[in-house]
């Protein structure tokens, strides 16, 4: 088990135990496993598409409301 999903389970073990910082770790590890994902496909983080990304609306430019 990769280090960003051991943080990923213990993040979401604090919430379902109501811990009050518990949404800053799920944060923590979301940001966490998106970094290492992006360094395993070889792309910076800021060619990551997704909501952690630098620019988030920009995934979205191309759509009308």
């Amino acid at each position: 088990m990769s280090d960003a999903h051991q943080q990923l389970v213990e993040a979401l073990r604090a919430v379902v135990a109501q811990d009050p910082e518990a949404h800053a770790l799920v944060i923590h590890a979301l940001e966490n496993a998106e970094r290492e994902k992006s360094v395993r496909s070889g792309q910076s983080r800021e060619e990551v598409p997704g909501p952690y990304a630098p620019s988030a609306w920009s995934m979205y430019a191309a759509r009308t409301h």
